[in-house]
């Protein structure tokens, strides 16, 4: 089976048992969602700030870890 972005997003819809699959982004889906390019998230790979996948070449991103990601950046209010 040939994987497409259509099924990376039925797959990480699916339901395993009771449980709700979490998102999962390649790096075209992560560009849109956060308004970053593509070398902006090579840079975040490669300083380790953000959890990746890399699987033929192709990078993949959990929601949960885009989500540690933002956390750990986050600046409060003074």
């Amino acid at each position: 089976m040939k994987i497409t972005n259509k099924n990376l997003d039925e797959i990480s819809r699916a339901n395993i048992g009771s449980e709700v699959v979490e998102p999962i982004y390649n790096t075209d889906q992560l560009m849109d969602l956060l308004k970053v390019s593509r070398r902006t998230l090579q840079d975040w790979r490669d300083k380790g700030l953000i959890e990746f996948s890399a699987v033929r070449g192709k990078f993949y991103y959990r929601y949960s870890a885009v989500v540690k990601m933002l956390d750990n950046h986050t600046i409060k209010p003074l």
